[in-house]
């Protein structure tokens, strides 16, 4: 439709520089008596049912602009027909085009963050304006001298409380969730940041791409694969989180994030790599033994507790699962400010107690005419936590009840169960604990096993 030299307005044609459904982004120029100036000419191709959703476009674009890590719009009209929107030229190419050249990757994980935070500086600019970007991915973010900037507001909308929309939109590979049923919000935007920074650590994207159906599929209810323990693991807890299903479960702001990142990669000491009870909340007991024999094990469910809310550990009786759980715990307190909480519930037999069992762990009472699980929950909600339900087997259908409440309610709080079978519930994510097995004979040996 378009062709080099075709002058469109003021505009002069120079050389395509994208195509797409909507149209094609072309190089321009534009010149006066005394300056010749190069643009990014967005041409829609659009019926006259379709101009509104331009101007929109242009419109909102002009209310994002103004950031160091926005492309500003300059011009937005008719021209001979063609509708024309101008932004500024930026000469690095796109973050797409950076990766393809990287093997797909950030070459260091220092840069990845640092592209990361271009990024969530940007959009943090933009949420403050009250508007969602909706279509963040590679293609859409431009690169001058390495600094990450934001382009293409064609699916931007206003912020809402309840955003909702019947147009679902936007490139599937980074769409969370909860947009594929038509919601869309801040935490919408910070999904497509993770799946970002995590192909800038790996080079390959968290969900297969084949095909659709089994994208969307695995997107909705599948965990991403695990990343290398290679990567600082306060980073790894970042990305799984941004990646979480339930959007309150992700950070709150853009900003939010940027904070996470700006300690993920400092060093820790021996002091601080593993917290003790006296640093970290907790109610951990003592144990009178050295833990040997689950290793393997053990780096394993530390990975899976990353990327789930709920993991319950299962197995037949005397495999170990509570002190699997216990040990667990004790490696993973550093990930959670607000504690490690242990629910012991082997010698409880009225299914009815589980929630005041619980809530006595964090010294709660039954206030008059409100169930104690309002009161749990209540308490819970704005807290980053672990919470430990062991030996559920006997209490089953209550322990379920309780972990969904908290699941609903407590978006930072995450669950680790033992019992003999799974509660039984969504976003379970159960691991079944082997037997172990003999240990080596030339190896001295004393554990004791619960």
């Amino acid at each position: 439709m378009f062709h080099p030299g075709d002058t469109i307005g003021p505009f002069r044609l120079l050389r395509t520089l994208g195509r797409g459904a909507f149209g094609e982004v072309w190089l321009g120029e534009k010149r006066s008596a005394l300056l010749t100036t190069k643009v990014a000419l967005k041409l829609p191709l659009v019926t006259d049912a379709d101009f509104e959703a331009v101007r929109q476009e242009a419109e909102l674009w002009l209310q994002a602009s103004g950031h160091p890590n926005i492309v500003p719009v300059q011009d937005a009209d008719v021209y001979d027909g063609q509708v024309v929107i101008a932004s500024e030229y930026v000469a690095g190419g796109s973050l797409h085009d950076w990766m393809a050249v990287n093997g797909g990757k950030a070459p260091s994980i220092e840069e990845a963050v640092a592209l990361t935070n271009g990024i969530l500086a940007g959009l943090d600019y933009l949420h403050r304006a009250g508007l969602t970007h909706r279509n963040l991915k590679p293609e859409n973010v431009l690169l001058q001298d390495g600094i990450p900037r934001l382009t293409d507001f064609g699916l931007a909308r206003v912020l809402k409380t309840e955003g909702r929309t019947g147009n679902i939109s936007g490139t599937p590979r980074y769409m969370a969730p909860e947009t594929f049923s038509g919601s869309y919000s801040i935490a919408s935007d910070l999904w497509a940041v993770g799946v970002l920074l995590y192909e800038l650590l790996t080079g390959v994207p968290p969900f297969p791409t084949g095909d659709l159906m089994a994208l969307i599929l695995a997107i909705q209810s599948q965990e991403p694969t695990p990343l290398a323990v290679t990567i600082p693991e306060r980073l790894r807890h970042i990305v799984f989180r941004l990646l979480a299903k339930d959007p309150g479960a992700r950070y709150a702001t853009a900003s939010a994030v940027r904070e996470a990142l700006q300690t993920a990669l400092q060093p820790q000491s021996p002091a601080t790599s593993r917290p003790s009870p006296a640093t970290v909340p907790n109610n951990l007991p003592v144990q009178p033994t050295s833990f040997i024999g689950r290793e393997r094990e053990i780096e394993e469910l530390s990975g899976l507790l990353e990327r789930t809310h709920l993991l319950t550990l299962t197995g037949s009786g005397g495999c170990d699962k509570t002190r699997l759980a216990l040990q667990l715990s004790a490696e993973v307190l550093e990930r959670f400010p607000d504690g490690v909480w242990l629910v012991e519930l082997a010698a409880l037999a009225d299914p009815s107690l589980v929630p005041q069992t619980a809530a006595t762990v964090f010294g709660l009472k039954e206030e008059p005419g409100k169930p104690i699980v309002q009161t749990l929950t209540g308490y819970l909600k704005g807290r980053d936590l672990l919470l430990i339900l062991d030996n559920c087997e006997h209490l089953l259908a209550a322990c379920g009840q309780l972990a969904d409440s908290l699941l609903h309610i407590c978006p930072n709080v995450r669950i680790l169960a033992s019992s003999r079978e799974g509660l039984g519930i969504g976003g379970e994510l159960t691991f079944r604990v082997p037997s172990l097995s003999l240990p080596d004979p030339g190896r001295s040996l004393n554990r004791c096993s619960t």
